[in-house]
């Protein structure tokens, strides 16, 4: 059933059919009208002087719409997408004229309905959930338009038996150009027809009757996979190319190169990056973080008063603007975000702490980009700043936000370790890294194993060789960093005057801290952590779809089995609702179940499911493949359901 149909009883304008109903059903009108198998609807329209009179008996079945005349004119049968097309014509009249449309009432087979709607499109809507609410019904209404001098009368019939068989799935298509065309000649029509030349038809998945679109892999924007050679072109040197995540991710379409140190990030990597963003704003807003969103464009000025203009160095993007006045692309936002603080005047310590954060794209000028998102000049971050009002308060926060890193990476199944880091050009008293252990990782760290002392080797006295903490051995490692944390005192706050009143009534410098993550750098890392040499694998809750689902070869012995795939799907998304969006048909059947389960495996979806020659057995088997488990399982349909119910989706 269509949405914002079902389960409804209706009352009242605001219980009959809400506004947000009434727009999600309307994509799926033509889908409703054939589930409903609405036989005939006339409408007719009547100019001044003309006199048309409702049909006395019902005519035969018609698999269409009749419009009777249009300014004394007959014009036909139109077919069942120009139903579609004609209800949108008037809706979209009345909606850019701002005329309203009356309904004055609407006579349905066991009671009477009085509904007003502003227009044709909230009446049609109206209807169908009336015949919704019933086996068999005659439902006639009646609107009157008034505009241009010319008073337009629309009747209405509908006569449907619910949930039969429909026309076939070729009339979604939107049929718009024709039927304006005709329409134009309506004198009311004549004064917006210039606006109604801009309406055009919209295309729409096939989709069952009330269900939602389905993804279809062939429509998905994906460069052709690339072998090696071609990937080597795209990075330049062949010495650029040296970690797998890297060459994955260009070989699967996952990044294309815009220019050193950037890239185009791709659908599927979005979504992914989407899902991590979402994971990261519930463990920023678990410990009371609050969003923001800051220019990457920052003037000059702040830089010089913490002297990092120059102190940055070269990796400092700058640029300056007609006026002759100095920016860089912030790499991170200290200055901006104490001086954003510092602006509001009557801070209190019963307003502290502050725990204000970022997911934006940063930028630095890196004098050899490489690793593709693990190295870049531009790349996302989420950076957050807290403000305290004291250092056993910040010192509390600190660990606070180290707490929700682990977790967030606990989440992700990802093994990171929090290292003691330098302060470096950030500053500050107290830092810590989160390094994920991998062979490709720049950074080399040191681990205990015996007091879990860690550290970033630039910490330390090059020539130790045992534990500061307990002087047992240390044994050594590489890393790439994924997070990085820093209590900064008053370090930015003095310079920018970041102040509160405190407890005594006294203005007092805020203590600060700020805390960044890699956005798509733990991306990056978790396929270089995770993935086979030929295979993308994701973090459980990253991957851009959950599940894809492949139906037998056109012109296979199995070919039967595609209909079952297609019924699967609609389960899957009705039965676990968490999944929806989340199911990817694989439609180029063109291609062998071999073929497309080669590239379903190299995405690295989480679990892909066939309809071959078992699901035409009674009942019907289909084979399930769990990548990252690399389990293979044949299960019912019940099965399949019962299995992703357990699935866990941001």
């Amino acid at each position: 059933m269509a949405p914002g149909v079902s389960h409804m009883c209706p009352a009242s304008r605001a219980s009959i059919f809400p506004r947000r109903h009434t727009r999600a059903l309307w994509p799926c009108l033509p889908t409703v009208f054939r589930s409903w198998a609405i036989k005939e609807m006339i409408i007719f329209v009547q100019c001044p002087g003309e006199v048309v009179e409702a049909p006395g008996s019902w005519r035969g079945p018609a698999e269409g719409l009749r419009l009777l005349k249009v300014g004394g004119k007959h014009l036909g049968d139109l077919s069942f997408p120009e139903l579609r097309g004609i209800s949108n014509l008037f809706s979209a009249y009345c909606r850019r004229a701002f005329v309203p449309w009356d309904v004055l009432m609407i006579r349905g087979t066991h009671q009477v309905w009085q509904y007003k709607s502003r227009t044709l499109k909230e009446f049609i809507s109206f209807c169908i959930c009336k015949i919704g609410g019933c086996h068999r019904s005659f439902i006639g209404g009646r609107s009157v338009l008034t505009a241009a001098g010319c008073q337009i009368t629309v009747n209405t019939y509908f006569y449907s038996t619910r949930f039969s068989s429909g026309t076939s799935a070729s009339l979604c298509q939107g049929v718009m150009e024709g039927l304006l065309t005709r329409c134009r000649a309506l004198p009311a029509l004549a004064t917006c027809s210039h606006q109604l030349s801009q309406y055009a038809p919209q295309r729409f998945h096939h989709c069952a009757p009330g269900r939602g679109k389905r993804l279809m892999l062939s429509r998905m924007f994906q460069p052709q996979k690339l072998r090696e050679d071609q990937v080597l072109s795209l990075e330049g040197r062949s010495g650029d190319l040296t970690c797998k995540s890297q060459r994955l991710m260009l070989q699967m379409g996952l990044i294309h190169p815009a220019s050193p140190g950037c890239y185009h990030l791709l659908p599927y990597t979005v979504r992914a990056m989407e899902k991590l963003v979402r994971v990261i704003d519930q463990e920023m807003q678990t410990i009371g973080g609050q969003k923001v969103n800051m220019p990457s464009l920052s003037p000059a000025e702040l830089w010089r008063a913490t002297k990092r203009w120059d102190s940055m160095g070269r990796e400092l993007l700058r640029l300056r603007d007609r006026h002759g006045k100095d920016y860089c692309l912030g790499p991170t936002h200290e200055e901006a975000i104490t001086a954003l603080v510092a602006s509001q005047k009557t801070l209190s310590y019963k307003q502290l702490p502050f725990l204000l954060y970022q997911v934006t794209r940063k930028f630095r000028d890196e004098p050899r980009p490489r690793f593709g998102l693990l190295r870049g000049r531009e790349f996302y971050m989420k950076d957050m700043y807290t403000f305290d009002s004291s250092p056993e308060a910040a010192q509390l926060t600190y660990s606070l936000v180290c707490d929700a890193y682990s977790s967030l990476f606990n989440r992700l199944g990802l093994r990171c370790i929090k290292v003691q880091a330098d302060v470096g050009s950030i500053g500050g008293m107290v830092s810590h890294e989160f390094q994920l252990p991998v062979d490709v990782g720049e950074d080399r760290l040191v681990v205990c194993p015996s007091c879990h002392f860690s550290a970033n080797m630039e910490t330390l006295d090059s020539s130790r060789t045992n534990c500061p903490a307990c002087q047992g051995p240390l044994t050594e490692t590489k890393g790439i960093e994924v997070g990085h944390t820093f209590y900064l005192g008053t370090k930015y706050s003095s310079i920018f005057n970041a102040q509160f009143i405190n407890v005594h009534g006294k203005p007092s410098l805020a203590e600060m801290g700020c805390y960044g993550l890699g956005v798509t750098r733990i991306l990056a890392a978790a396929i270089e952590v995770l993935s086979t040499e030929d295979c993308v694998r994701w973090p459980g809750l990253l991957a851009p779809y959950q599940v894809c689902l492949i139906p037998p070869k056109k012109g296979s012995k199995e070919e039967a089995a595609a209909e079952l795939a297609g019924d699967l799907y609609n389960h899957i998304t009705e039965a676990v609702p968490q999944l929806q969006g989340e199911v990817l048909l694989d439609d180029r059947t063109h291609l062998t179940i071999g073929n497309r389960l080669k590239d379903a495996n190299k995405l690295g979806y989480p679990f892909v499911i066939i309809a071959a020659k078992r699901a035409l057995d009674d009942p019907a088997h289909f084979e399930v493949w769990c990548q990252n488990t690399g389990e293979v399982v044949f299960l019912t349909r019940e099965g399949v359901l019962e299995l992703l119910s357990q699935v866990q989706v941001v």
